[in-house]
């Protein structure tokens, strides 16, 4: 990724404020360079945002946050993948003005295979790690054909009197957090996020009426339950967990199937399914694929300063690893884990 000083004075790096926040509303670059989504990063996690812009008003947004050894730049956190609005021809002149910028400091990126082929970005070396992303094309339309199995679990939890609904509330919002904290350190064994990030979310998105929480129930028993979020005119399902005990009864299916009709109904163009990783959830990608998702890659690149001690950081992240271990496996109550899980968490991006 050598260019010439030229080619990359072309490019300013510049800190996002307040105002140049809210012009990046409705940019159509998706979700994760929403302003409301940029938001929630900066109220709870203090991160601060530069962006990249060339001369054809193309552009780049990047967070600054707190690594193990300092200072790290990444795009974005808790973001599944970016879009960036510019040529793929023009990503790795961005990328070397940000590190002209920050010369000592790790910088983090992800994009995903909607933005450019890999053989366009080629110039930044072979990824580091891949992911998938699904999405069901609508268009206004019901969605493509569906699974037989992923139909028949539909026709189980309609059997089984399960129903699903949209909500707002707050009490759902805690209901979800009480299912996903189980799913991440009972299932998973992996710290969670904070319940005060969910507030955030919930503030910013769903008290507005840009986001929803759909669950399924059994009478009042929630089995499965998910934060939707809107951007534009899309659907992103975002984070989702289910009781693992009820699994049997099917309740995703049905979630996903109301899901679907529902955004279908609002006429969205697609209902976006989020990040898979590829060697842990092969499961969840076949599920993903039954109900109509179609599939395309998630690249990540991760690109560290000549001398940097990467031996040593990854010897800090065992020991955080250790530690979120530690909190996980005694089973504490959520509310005797969040200042772990606020200190934690952003140390795993």
């Amino acid at each position: 990724m050598e260019l010439s000083t030229h080619d990359v004075a072309e490019i300013s790096v510049q800190p996002i404020t307040p105002d140049s926040l809210t012009r990046l509303a409705g940019s159509g670059s998706g979700l994760f360079y929403s302003a409301r989504w940029l938001g929630v990063l900066v109220a709870h996690y203090g991160f601060r945002l530069w962006q990249t812009t060339d001369a054809e008003g193309g552009y780049m947004l990047f967070a600054e946050g707190r690594g193990v050894l300092g200072p790290k730049l990444i795009s974005l956190p808790f973001s599944d993948y970016t879009l960036p609005p510019l040529s793929p021809g023009m990503l790795p002149r961005h990328l070397a003005a940000l590190r002209r910028q920050f010369p000592h400091t790790p910088l983090h990126f992800k994009c995903a295979g909607l933005f450019a082929s890999l053989q366009q970005l080629e110039s930044l070396g072979a990824p580091v790690s891949v992911a998938c992303l699904h999405r069901i094309p609508l268009n206004g339309q019901p969605a493509p054909p569906m699974s037989a199995s992923f139909l028949r679990g539909v026709r189980k939890a309609l059997r089984g009197g399960l129903r699903a609904q949209c909500s707002h509330s707050e009490e759902s919002l805690l209901q979800f957090y009480r299912l996903y904290y189980r799913l991440r350190t009972e299932k998973l064994g992996l710290i969670p996020q904070p319940f005060s990030f969910f507030q955030r979310v919930w503030e910013q998105f769903i008290k507005t009426g840009e986001g929803f929480i759909y669950e399924v129930r059994q009478q009042e028993e929630v089995l499965a339950s998910a934060i939707v979020l809107r951007s534009g005119e899309a659907l992103y399902y975002k984070w989702g967990c289910s009781a693992t005990d009820r699994l049997r009864l099917r309740p995703n299916n049905l979630l996903f199937w109301e899901l679907i009709r529902k955004a279908a109904g609002m006429g969205c163009p697609f209902l976006d399914l989020g990040l898979s990783d590829l060697d842990e959830t092969r499961g969840l990608i076949r599920f993903k694929s039954s109900m109509g998702g179609q599939q395309s890659p998630i690249w990540s690149w991760s690109l560290y300063p000549e001398g940097y001690p990467l031996e040593l950081e990854q010897k800090f992240k065992g020991m955080v690893s250790q530690l979120a271990h530690i909190v996980v496996s005694n089973r504490l109550e959520p509310a005797q884990t969040q200042a772990f899980s606020q200190a934690l968490y952003p140390l795993f991006v």
